[in-house]
């Protein structure tokens, strides 16, 4: 009878976590309008049978080009920061395609690129809810607060 027991155990466990995981569909989070520099950041999203499967983190300009494909601004920023927008937006992908479950995707900040690490971060949070319901439809959110490296002190 103790048996009997556990096995109903393990099979309730398995599947109320079965339950936890996403709901199949294109979800997209973003900022409300442009940082100083003119874009405005996204993440999207999207997952087939319960797993991601593709996902860009990136962001776009008035006239929708990537600042991760601006080569101009990639060769500015890499001298400063050590890090470039196209290499933020390729371990964003990587750290999300295979998901199954929201608690597996553990954001991490990136050296060098701090708002768009806590952008990442927010972003990401944002999409909790629409992943567990399945409730694709768009997130926006306010622009993070522009980091300011202050002045070197004398």
């Amino acid at each position: 009878m103790k048996q009997i027991g556990r096995l109903a155990a393990v099979l309730l466990l398995g599947a109320a976590l079965s339950g936890c995981g996403f709901k199949d569909g294109t979800y997209t989070a973003e900022t409300a309008g442009p940082d100083s520099m003119g874009y405005q950041t996204y993440l999207t999203v999207t997952v087939t049978e319960g797993v991601i499967i593709d996902a860009k983190f990136d962001a776009q300009d008035k006239d929708g080009f990537s600042k991760a494909q601006n080569a101009e601004y990639c060769e500015l920023m890499r001298p400063i920061s050590g890090t470039t927008p196209q290499e933020v937006s390729a371990h964003y992908q990587e750290l999300l395609l295979g998901a199954k479950r929201y608690d597996q995707v553990k954001p991490d900040a990136i050296g060098g690129a701090t708002v768009s690490s806590g952008d990442f971060a927010r972003l990401w949070a944002a999409l909790k809810k629409p992943l567990k319901d399945g409730a694709p439809n768009l997130v926006t959110l306010e622009p993070s607060p522009e980091y300011t490296p202050s002045a070197p002190s004398e």
